[in-house]
């Protein structure tokens, strides 16, 4: 009797023993999905987190050859500061030819929106399946008029095309002035500048 008493009481002991542990394991398992699925969000924060990084770091080099690109670009744009500027070096162009200056100006004729891709100046406007940039065309007629010896006209025609401007040429005409061999040329040709668009106009295109 006394036997089965002790038998029954390990019994209790032993089932409560194992109680035990299974609630403790079953704690810790459940502690361990949990963590595991910690660890796996974590883990994909990270590759989140990751391919942010790369993202903005192409993003600030697409960004600097952006601004690389402007910067070459900004020496041969025309802008309205720049007029007197680029009528002035037009000028010495054309003495240091040794050619008369007949006529120069430079006046802006339009501004219009600049497409994101395929925008082609020559064009009053872009298509509408083009999507407008952050940036303004301005256009300028500049109209030169210089005589000279054919030789220096040359060189005119050579000091423009090394300056590099930004440039379309609409009419040029060559006529004979005396028996002297001396040449007037007469050109309108239209110059072109990239501004960057103001907040308060994007938003109002």
């Amino acid at each position: 009797m006394r036997n089965r008493y002790f038998r029954y009481i390990w019994a209790i002991v032993l089932f409560g023993a194992i109680g035990t542990v299974l609630l403790f394991g079953i704690r810790l398992v459940d502690e361990y999905l949990t963590l595991e699925s910690e660890v796996r969000d974590m883990q994909q924060l990270q590759q989140q987190w990751d391919a942010t990084q790369i993202r903005t770091q192409s993003l600030r080099s697409a960004e600097q050859r952006v601004v690389n690109l402007l910067n070459e670009l900004q020496p041969r744009e025309v802008s309205d500061d720049r007029i007197a500027e680029i009528r002035d070096r037009i000028i010495n162009i054309v003495r240091d030819a040794d050619c008369q200056l007949r006529k120069t100006q430079l006046s802006p004729t339009a501004v219009r929106s600049w497409a994101e891709t395929n925008d082609d100046p020559r064009q009053p406007g872009f298509s509408m399946d083009q999507i407008p940039s952050g940036y303004d065309l301005h256009v300028y007629t500049l109209e030169l008029r210089v005589q000279g010896l054919l030789a220096a006209i040359q060189k005119v025609l050579q000091a423009l095309s090394q300056e590099q401007f930004l440039m379309t040429t609409d009419v040029m005409n060559l006529s004979l002035v005396d028996q002297r061999g001396e040449v007037e040329m007469s050109l309108r040709a239209t110059l072109y500048g990239l501004v960057k668009r103001q907040a308060e106009t994007q938003d109002d295109f």
